[in-house]
């Protein structure tokens, strides 16, 4: 028996799954029936495995996870191609492969939809990076080590066997691919050739292990329909052995779900739609194109479902997901929201986001302009710091550093409850986990939509009428308030017996069913929110309140007639004059409020709101609310640029924040954070927020995470707009119990230009920025950069930036490669979304929502702007004087600005000349882009900020610079007026002929064979080499399988060798400089004829090969080998085995010589300049000659889905 300490505590499980704390736990021991029965949520979330542990059945046995649906398209597969087939036979799969019909399947019509998918489309990124690497480490690894030891084995021995019969290693080089060309090929060296192939064959082995890409393998997928239901079988043997695929039905009506394979643990379901064309596949349930971003196409989907659902009522919809919007008055996604609650009665919670701890962080979908959301903030118990955290100390519960704080920029309250924001829960399988910690306000929602189910749950089974309004005012007014941060609690905790308390003794009555509407201001916002408040005077502020009914389109209307209300307007705060009283009935009133601030301690935000209660029943609590946050910044600043913070002591979770007015010229700032009075390493979060108007919170921003030792300080550089308050929160992190002293100094600086962008074009030659040091001397030391113009980001500007505040419902764009292989996507944040290309040819394409069709058709010409970044950015000339700027003198370097002077600045276009720009094959329209920085401190330069979510907006002290290219220079040409009159009057009428010749030869490729030769042998002249060598490329086409082409093919090769002159043409290729006056004509002349010489013979040497066959007689093989050796020794004189006009005939050569390695590496080379399935095949049949089984087998489970059958849908 193990002896155990006398002190053993109860581990607290209760903490993990956190339910004490908003009474959860209680409320399902006090009424076990109402525990969720009846009620459906809608998870608008990813993540959702029906396999992981408490997710399979409810308490009454019944199936959890009722239906799972994929709206964001990207599980999305094309079945519309049908096929027909006995049971019990075969047919062939998109992937070329064989599937064999399992004769237990039951299909009346005998039809089959067939189609494809790639595996890795599916996977979520974490779960694609482990499969990744397991394959290669268990099938790739191994085995490509053993032949890497064995070709350099090979190697040595070779090696030794010439040492041993005292052969030069290096005594000459053969004509294989190299680039320099050999002066004397000797193809007949047999141990020559030996070597390079090995060589070859070491240096292919490294490039495959170096250029290895996993794309995944592609499943065959079969939609059939078994009489009653339909049903999906998915291929993951890859050998068509569908009686061991995955075979499922629709989960809505089978609820089937399977792991995809033992090794991902990957649970998928499925759904089939458009009488079989569609097959959706459904993972976790999240866009795998762009991470984990939410899409609008994936939102108004759901939402669409939500609201025209034939098979079940939704009650409530948990949504984690959210961004920050630039405004919230519209926006075709705020429109559908509304309309899911307003009209079809759905209760809405959302988190409120992980953005804080700075004020105004809230995102959307809280921060819709429809207040009807229930926003949800993130809190940490006690119990949950010990369970959870395994924290030694057990500090008062708070809410999370982290979750984002009210209120909206519009003056709504964002956050309307907190919850529990941590668990530890199951998670899905493909984890390899049974639980992890988690953390969020992605928990604290969730947790919010549970107890709101247990409400509705009691509400439906006691048959009491309720409405989304009812079921929030029951929430936020029965909510326990926290001694902290009111903005990141709302209206506190949630409290579900108190909630269902407020119910029960609050009959559903009419007013129920009612919302109030209001708009606050010239800008109709959601409450009051004064940011800039400056003057000493007083504000006032209109109100307008408008009663609107639950589904008003369809509403009773004795309802709106009967609807009036005598309400009592009361607030806390001493600094808000308001009416007392105010009546309504169905219609818009409004009343004014004023804010009178005087008196209130400056650098700080206060806090009330206006509540409207029932006069006769005031302990129903308030109608409604007009939320006020008053902000009353500092003012003075010492010596005009300065603020100082006293040293203030920070306890843990403390939250400190100065709100600060920035000097109008301001451009940016440095924050010094100094520690003391600890002896331990002290954790903040620095975070620093200027509100503009119409722009979101992350446009003016900076948030950094600081660990300050004893007296240790640092100095962030922040960029600022000068007119707006910054708000300075500096918090010690919830969970950090070190106490110690900060003290905070804000030093302002301005290097001021009245431009917000400089743009010019490359042909205005010289353009002037004014600078000027507004608040203080600076030291200047201007620098332009260009950066972009090589990753590829492809960006729609008129729908850039934009998501749920767009007036689309999405767009969304992919790019793919010749192939169709999906190469990246994105959406409206461009800047997120970026694709390395190598040089070639490209399809983008684009999709835009909106469910009415005039407002696509406006798009229909929108144009896509692709941003490149250069290899290395080029920075442009800066002068100080005009002078200087066109006469190429002396560059500024360093400058002092005393306070209010002005310093004027010159650009120049950058040279297109340089290395970097000359590669893009610039052209006039294309715009550089870049940034012009003015500061000499090298930090506020390279203070780039970035919050965990992205880099920023602005950074400091830099603006964006864009040169647009109207005139590219050309080459240089140097011919007289004379020459050219001379040779246009003496080549007239030889042009004339010439062309002819040249437009009837052209034609003879482009005709069949018998037609090819018919025109042919009209032509008058049989020597005109372009008339030969179309007739040869005809041939060529035909000749493989046609002996009498082949030697058809051979004679007129014949004709073209006694017509070119090959040691002339080696002669002119000898010749370094040619004066003679017609040198440009001999030239043509010569590149002409060789063209045309090394074509024509490289194709008679591919009908050679084709001829050979494994049952020629020896004398036959040597007589072929010989002439194949002729021809590439003629090649090799006049080009490289590399050159595209020659590289088939090489490939073939060396494979007749069998030397594969060396003909595998020039089809490597040709299938990576021309990727296409033919050469990939190609390659996979010399991977089996050259014995790589491993390579040839990876390779061909990864070419479907370089190759795909067709465009990926979207």
């Amino acid at each position: 028996m193990v002896s155990l300490p006398e002190t053993v505590c109860d581990f607290p499980v209760w903490g993990l799954l956190p339910r004490k704390e908003t009474e959860a736990l209680n409320f399902i021991q006090k009424y076990p029936i109402y525990n969720g029965k009846d009620v459906i949520i809608a998870i608008f979330d990813s993540g959702v495995d029906p396999s992981a542990p408490g997710l399979q059945y409810t308490p009454d046995k019944e199936v959890k996870v009722i239906d799972r649906i994929d709206a964001s398209g990207a599980g999305d597969i094309d079945t519309s191609t049908v096929v027909e087939a006995e049971v019990g036979k075969t047919i062939e799969g998109l992937t070329g492969r064989t599937l064999k019909i399992p004769e237990n399947w039951k299909n009346p019509s005998k039809e089959y939809h067939i189609g494809v998918i790639q595996l890795y489309r599916l996977y979520p990124q974490r779960l694609k990076e482990r499969i990744i690497k397991e394959r290669k480490e268990k099938s790739w690894d191994p085995i490509h080590r053993a032949y890497l030891s064995k070709a350099q084995k090979n190697i040595q021995s070779l090696k030794r066997v010439r040492v041993e019969n005292q052969v030069p290693l290096n005594s000459r080089k053969h004509m294989a691919y190299n680039n320099n060309r050999p002066t004397s090929p000797k193809l007949s060296d047999d141990e020559e050739l030996q070597k390079e192939n090995a060589e070859a064959e070491l240096a292919l082995l490294k490039q495959l292990e170096k250029k290895y890409n996993d794309v995944g393998p592609s499943y065959d997928c079969v939609v059939f329909h078994d009489g009653s239901q339909w049903r999906v079988c998915i291929d993951t043997t890859e050998e068509g052995r569908l009686n061991n695929g995955l075979l499922l039905g629709e989960y809505r009506k089978t609820f089937d779900y399977k792991l995809l394979n033992p090794v991902d643990q990957y649970t998928i379901s499925v759904n089939v739609h458009d009488g079989g064309n569609i097959l959706e596949i459904v993972g976790m349930c999240c866009d795998n194109r762009l991470g984990s971003m939410e899409t609008g196409t994936a939102l108004s989907r759901a939402m669409n479902r939500v609201m025209s659902n034939p098979d079940y009522k939704v009650d409530i919809i948990n949504m984690s997901y959210g961004e920050h919007a630039h405004w919230s008055n519209s926006g075709r996604l705020g429109e559908l929201t509304h309309e899911v609650v307003n009209k079809y009665g759905v209760i809405w919670v959302s988190s409120a986001g992980n953005h804080g701890p700075a004020l105004s962080t809230v995102g959307v979908p809280p921060d819709f302009f429809s207040d009807s959301i229930i926003g949800v903030g993130a809190y940490v118990s006690p119990d949950m710091m010990a369970a959870e955290y395994s924290m030694a100390d057990k500090l008062p519960g708070r809410p999370y550093t982290w979750s984002s704080r009210g209120p909206t920029a519009d003056g709504g309250r964002g956050v309307s409850v907190c919850a529990p924001g941590g668990a530890i829960t199951s998670v899905p399988k493909f984890t390899l986990k049974s639980n992890q910690l988690m953390n969020g306000t992605s928990m604290a929602s969730p947790h919010t939509a549970g107890c709101v189910a247990l409400i509705l749950s009691a509400m439906k089974q006691m048959k009491k009428p309720y409405s989304p309004y009812l079921i929030r005012r029951a929430f936020e007014h029965t909510a326990m308030p926290l001694e902290t941060d009111i903005f990141a609690q709302g209206h506190g905790l949630v409290k579900v017996e108190k909630a269902m308390d407020y119910l029960l003794s609050f009959p559903h009555e009419p007013e129920s069913k009612f919302r109030f509407k209001l708009e606050c201001g010239k800008e109709h916002g959601k409450g009051i929110h004064i940011r800039n408040w400056v003057a000493d005077k007083p504000i006032d502020v209109s109100v307008s309140v408008e009663p609107v009914i639950f589904d008003e389109t369809r509403a009773d209307p004795e309802s709106k007639i009967k609807f009036s209300l005598e309400l009592v307007l009361v607030c806390d705060a001493l600094w808000v004059r308001h009416p007392q009283c105010l009546q309504t009935s169905y219609t818009s009133r409004s009343f004014k409020v004023s804010l009178d601030p005087k008196g209130l301690e400056r650098g700080r935000v206060y806090f009330s709101t206006i509540r409207a209660y029932i006069a006769t029943k005031p302990e129903k609590g308030a109608m409604f609310e007009v939320p006020i946050t008053m902000v009353v910044p500092h003012i003075d600043l010492a010596w005009n640029y300065q603020f100082v913070c006293k040293p203030t002591v920070y306890k843990s979770g403390h939250i400190e924040r100065h709100f600060v007015y920035v000097p109008l010229e301001a451009t940016y700032a440095s924050v010094t954070v100094k520690a003391s009075g600890a002896e331990k390493v002290q954790r903040f979060t620095l975070h620093t927020v200027q509100l503009k108007p119409m722009c979101s919170v992350t446009t003016l921003e900076y948030y950094k995470v600081l660990n300050l030792g004893p007296n240790e300080s640092a100095s962030p550089v922040i960029g600022v707009e000068g007119g707006l308050t910054l708000e300075i929160c500096l918090a010690r992190w919830w969970s950090c119990v070190v106490e110690g002293q900060v003290e905070i100094v804000v030093d302002f600086h301005g290097l001021f230009t009245p431009q917000e962008m400089v743009s010019f074009a490359n042909s205005d030659g010289v353009h002037r920025i004014d600078v000027k040091a507004s608040l203080r001397t600076e030291e200047l030391m201007p620098q332009a950069v260009v950066k972009y113009h090589s990753q590829v980001t492809p960006k729609c500007c008129l729908l850039s930036h934009v998501l749920y505040e767009s007036s689309y419902e999405s767009q969304l764009w992919m790019l793919f490669d010749s192939g169709k292989q999906l190469l990246c996507s994105g959406d409206a944040f461009s800047s997120k979304y970026n694709c390395k290309l190598d040089k070639g040819s490209y399809i983008i394409k684009r999709h835009v929502r909106h469910e009415k069709s005039e407002y696509l058709e406006k798009l229909n010409e929108l144009p896509l702007t692709i941003l490149t970044k250069l290899s290395q950015e080029v920075k442009l000339d800066i002068y100080s004087c005009y002078s200087s700027a066109v006469t190429n003198g002396r560059k500024v370097q360093s400058l002092v600005l005393s306070e209010g002077s002005v310093q004027p600045l010159y650009l120049t276009p950058p040279n297109l000349s340089e290395k970097s720009l000359r590669s893009l094959s610039l052209s006039a329209g294309d715009v550089l882009v870049g940034t012009i920085s003015f500061g000499k401190d090298e930090n506020v330069r390279k203070a780039v900020s970035k919050h965990k979510f992205g880099i920023v907006q602005k950074s400091p002290d830099s603006i964006p610079l864009r040169i647009y290219l109207t005139d590219i220079p050309s080459k240089k040409k140097s011919t007289s007026t004379d020459s050219k009159e001379e040779k246009k009057e003496s080549k007239v009428y030889s042009d004339y002929e010439e062309a002819l010749k040249d437009f009837r030869a052209n034609w003879i490729a482009k005709l069949d064979v018998d037609s090819s030769e018919k025109l042919f042998k009209e032509l008058p002249n049989h020597e005109h080499l372009q008339s030969l060598l179309s007739y040869i490329q005809a041939l060529d086409n035909v000749c493989t399988d046609s002996q009498e082409s082949r030697k058809e093919l051979i004679r007129i090769t014949d004709i073209v060798k006694s017509n070119v002159q090959i040691e002339t043409l080696l002669a002119y290729q000898g010749t370094k400089t040619d004066v003679r006056q017609d040198a440009a004509k001999i030239k043509a002349q010569m590149e002409r004829q060789k063209n045309v010489f090394i074509e024509a013979i490289a194709r008679r040497g591919n009908a050679i090969y084709a001829s050979m066959k494994d049952n020629d007689s020896e004398a036959v093989k040597k007589e072929n080998l010989a002439n194949l050796d002729s021809i590439a020794t003629d090649l090799l004189k006049l080009t490289e085995s590399s050159d595209t006009k020659v590289i088939n005939f090489f490939i073939n050569y060396y494979k007749a010589r069998d030397c594969r390695a060396l003909a595998c590496r020039l089809l490597t080379k040709l299938n990576d300049e021309k990727p296409s399935k033919e050469n990939d095949n190609r390659l996979l049949d010399l991977y089996n000659q050259l014995d790589w089984c491993h390579v040839n087998k990876f390779f061909k489970s990864v070419q479907n889905a370089k190759f795909p059958h067709s465009y990926a849908r979207f």
